[in-house]
């Protein structure tokens, strides 16, 4: 018997003839999907970031808690001057050009090895297990402070150690240096000194020590340099008492030998300053003089337009007498004739007026050039009193060069034993008004909690970090995976119709029910009605009133075709058709544990070791029938089920039954599905939207292809259940005919 051969229908479009998948008009984009992926995720993210916040609080539980303890000090402040005294070692004067160098110098003085030694003596931290790691090697690191102290304590009562070596003093500077941060606070000169211990006490104890040792080591130094001072003072001072009586000593016997005096001495420099001054006078007048002579001599108009002539009483007279004349002469000039007798006398008083002027002019002359003569002799008798003054105290000058010389020497020696003895003096009195140059301001208070670990930081970021690492690697292994979560993805990379999406049963459910039994307690669930969705569609591709074989494969295994294979059955034995279910899985069967154990399976029943009805069962549920695959009892299942015997117990079914499902392994898992193939009317193909990756889905496709082999429809299994809502599905109009191939 054989089933009419029409050519099947084409495949490789995104709506096939029979059913078209209705959803969302336009792609979703990727960041909707990767937003879906993670929401479906959500409880899986919740859950590792639980935990990763459970493991941070239990590491930081067993990590010793740290105090921070912090104290303020101000470094080049004012100080209160009591007496005006240049004291021996200056105070820190911070210049604002230079303002961060200065800071960081007082810096690096806090963190220097001295003060750390001076702490470490004042505080015992060689004797504290927290600095000296070769005490608290042998005391277990969980053990409380005050406990691990007192131990520490006996156990020097009971066994003295050996002196601290050099090496272990060096270790332990170290280590407080780790605990200690020195740095400024804003653009300020104050400071900030903070100390870390485990232990709140301790933290402050150091904080406040560190910043009385650095207040206090300043004025130690000062008041030890002062007294340094002192003393190289007072050594200086003896040598330059000594100094200053031998000199003193050898001037008077110098004067006592050569019989100076020093009134002579001073007399005769005085009359020789004075004679040099007149001396200068005189020079001074007859270069006066002489000039007046040149500018006579030199004038424009002659003698009478020099300044002096012009400047002579008499002679303004007359030239004012002179001008009135002339006045007088045009005015007559004008009124009678050139020989008439009042102008002859005009002119005649005119020319005496005029000879009067040239005569006081020649005087003024005469007057200049006697000045000029005068000084000049007297400038001359002056320089010959000079000359012999210096040759009268020549003499005596070069015997009271070495008197000089030696009162010089003396001088110099006692101007600076008088410096010295006035700087001896000051430095005792400063002796006791030294003054810091830094001032605690602020003492560190007992921490109330501990700054490490920052534990609401750390669970923070324990929290936030593995939301989004957990985020990363599923969004990665999404990625790289590839896995066809929805609908578009399939008619985009596999360019096939879906004809349903399965949704994932939740835990809950999959504690209740197996997924082939959960249609028959929740029919109107999700899952139930992606189900009969999928039945409904082959029934849109049936004709007349022949049965049709319906063939479940998938790419690997665990992807639910079985499940989906049952529940489409019973789904059809309810609605009240006759349905044979065969399992064609030689190799992992799970027919049987889903209907019960059969005596005889399809091996037995191909091989003609049973009759049909010897190995057909009866699901006691809905009464389908079913066939069992009987793992293990065929050698070669491949050749078995695409054998002649296959091909009449399938042309037999048809007849008999109205639905045939046919079960069979994954199509990379082994050949039976490519086998099988060849006696289905439709190849429905399952794709775990969970875990196959879409390259296995590819490969598997392929090997369809290349035998021939069409697929009428993806079915997506274990898609989350948000997502199906999102997805419809419709009929495109009037069925079409399932073709069927003869067999």
């Amino acid at each position: 018997m054989s089933i009419s051969s029409t050519a099947p229908a084409a495949t490789g479009s995104l709506a096939r003839p029979g059913f078209r998948a209705q959803g969302n008009d336009s792609p979703r984009s990727g960041f909707a999907l990767l937003f879906a992926l993670l929401l479906d995720r959500i409880w899986l993210i919740l859950a590792i970031s639980a935990l990763a916040v459970c493991i941070t609080f239990a590491v930081m539980l067993a990590i010793p808690p740290r105090y921070v303890a912090q104290s303020v000090v101000v470094v080049g402040m004012r100080t209160a001057q009591v007496v005006a005294l240049q004291p021996v070692v200056s105070g820190l004067e911070l210049n604002p050009h230079a303002l961060q160098a200065q800071v960081e110098t007082e810096m690096q003085i806090i963190r220097s090895r001295q003060i750390a030694e001076a702490l470490i003596e004042r505080l015992g931290l060689a004797e504290d297990p927290e600095f000296n790691s070769t005490l608290s090697s042998a005391l277990p690191r969980w053990m409380p402070d005050d406990v691990r102290s007192w131990l520490v304590t006996w156990k020097e009562r009971l066994w003295p150690s050996q002196a601290i070596d050099e090496g272990i003093e060096v270790r332990i500077a170290d280590t407080l240096n780790r605990h200690l941060v020195v740095q400024p606070i804003g653009r300020s000169t104050a400071l900030s000194l903070s100390a870390s211990s485990n232990s709140p006490d301790k933290a402050a104890l150091i904080a406040n020590t560190l910043a009385d040792l650095y207040v206090h080591t300043a004025l130690n130094e000062k008041v030890a340099a002062t007294e340094r001072a002192l003393a190289a003072l007072s050594d200086r001072l003896a040598e330059l008492k000594q100094s200053v009586v031998t000199s003193d000593q050898a001037v008077e016997h110098y004067r006592m030998e050569t019989g100076l005096v020093d009134r002579e001495e001073v007399g005769a420099g005085q009359q020789l300053a004075e004679i040099r001054t007149q001396i200068s006078l005189a020079q001074a007048m007859r270069a006066t003089a002489t000039a007046k002579l040149a500018q006579l001599r030199t004038a424009r108009g002659g003698v009478d337009a020099s300044a002096d002539v012009l400047n002579s009483r008499t002679i303004q007279l007359l030239r004012d007498r002179e001008a009135g004349l002339e006045r007088d002469l045009r005015d007559v000039l004008t009124r009678f004739g050139d020989r008439h007798p009042q102008i002859l006398g005009l002119r005649s008083a005119l020319d005496g007026v005029r000879q009067q002027i040239r005569s006081e002019a020649d005087k003024v002359a005469a007057s200049v050039e006697a000045e000029v003569r005068v000084a000049t002799d007297r400038e001359q008798s002056l320089r010959n009193t000079l000359a012999g003054i210096e040759r009268d105290t020549g003499q005596r000058n070069q015997a009271s060069v070495r008197l000089r010389e030696l009162r010089r020497e003396a001088e110099a020696n006692r101007k600076l034993y008088e410096i010295f003895l006035q700087r001896y003096h000051e430095v005792v009195q400063q002796t006791g008004l030294q003054q810091p140059d830094a001032k605690i301001i602020s003492h560190a208070e007992r921490p109330a909690s501990a700054a490490w670990p920052p534990k609401q930081l750390l669970l923070g970021l324990s929290g936030i970090g593995s939301l989004v690492i957990t985020s990363l690697v599923l969004v990665v292994r999404e990625i790289t995976r590839g896995r066809l979560r929805s609908s578009d993805d399939v008619s985009e990379i596999l360019h096939l119709p879906t004809m349903a999406m399965v949704p994932k049963l939740s835990t809950f459910q999959r504690v209740r029910h197996a997924p082939e039994d959960l249609l028959l307690s929740e029919a109107h669930s999700t899952f139930g009605e992606s189900i009969q969705l999928i039945r409904l569609h082959l029934g849109r591709m049936g004709h007349g009133g022949a049965g049709r074989v319906v063939h479940f494969t998938s790419s690997i295994g665990g992807e639910g075709k079985t499940s989906l294979a049952v529940a489409c059955a019973r789904l059809a034995a309810e609605a009240g058709q006759k349905v044979m279910v065969i399992d064609c899985d030689m190799r992992r069967s799970r027919i049987e544990r889903i209907f019960g154990k059969a005596r005889y399976g399809l091996a037995d029943l191909l091989t003609r070791r049973c009759t049909l009805e010897d190995a057909r069962g009866t699901d006691k549920v809905t009464g389908l029938s079913y066939i069992a695959a009987h793992p293990g009892s065929a050698r070669f299942p491949t050749d078995l089920l695409g054998g002649p015997a296959m091909r009449e117990l399938m042309m037999q079914l048809v007849e008999s039954y109205d639905l045939v499902v046919i079960d069979t392994p994954p199509v990379l898992a082994a050949a039976d599905a490519l086998a099988l193939a060849a006696f289905a009317d439709i190849t429905l193909f399952i794709v775990d939207a969970e875990r196959t990756p879409r390259h296995l889905v590819r490969a598997a496709l392929d090997r369809l292809a290349q035998a021939d082999i069409e697929v009428g429809g993806i079915i997506l299994s274990k898609v989350p259940p948000r997502h199906v809502h999102e997805y419809g599905y419709a009929s495109s109009g009037g069925s079409v005919p399932l073709a069927r191939r003869p067999l």
